[in-house]
């Protein structure tokens, strides 16, 4: 009989745990930069692509805020780009989130802003800015200068 004691430690290696909470979980919100590249997408799709909108990663006023204009583009008329609106969100938090316009401002005010709560309300405002007399004479007006153009074909891009 043996006088060394007896070891409690178990032969099998331990399994590795997660240590993160399970609340960590796929989230049912839909992120701003997402909705406006939806947007911007249906815009070429409504307009067969004559107009197109695009969604650009801007620098922000500091390193927590992330941020992103929307562009309408007429690829007709020389790829003329006229920024319709900036979004701007912290980087850790999307909501609240501040929409900025100088296009849409009206003198004396050198832009239009809205400071947005939730999603719903994004959605509603871009709504409103899309719905402005401003935005649809713009889209109008470059349509119109770019009649008849035709998109290239895909297999016509060089790339």
């Amino acid at each position: 009989m043996s006088n060394e004691p007896k070891s409690n430690q178990s032969t099998t290696p331990p399994q590795d745990q997660s240590l993160w909470p399970k609340a960590i979980l796929p989230t049912r919100i839909k992120a701003p930069a997402a909705i406006l590249k939806e947007q911007a997408s249906f815009l070429g799709r409504q307009t067969q692509n004559v107009l197109v909108g695009e969604v650009f990663s801007t620098k922000s006023r500091d390193q927590n805020e992330l941020s992103y204009a929307f562009v309408l583009v007429a690829p007709a008329l020389n790829d003329y780009r006229l920024m319709l609106f900036k979004v701007d969100h912290e980087a850790v938090k999307i909501y609240p989130l501040v929409i900025v316009s100088e296009f849409l401002a009206s003198p004396p005010r050198p832009f239009m802003k809205w400071v947005v709560p939730n999603e719903a309300n994004f959605k509603n405002t871009l709504k409103i800015i899309f719905n402005h007399p401003k935005t649809l004479q713009a889209i109008q007006s470059l349509l119109a200068q770019s009649e008849g153009y035709t998109p290239p074909k895909e297999e016509d891009l060089p790339f």
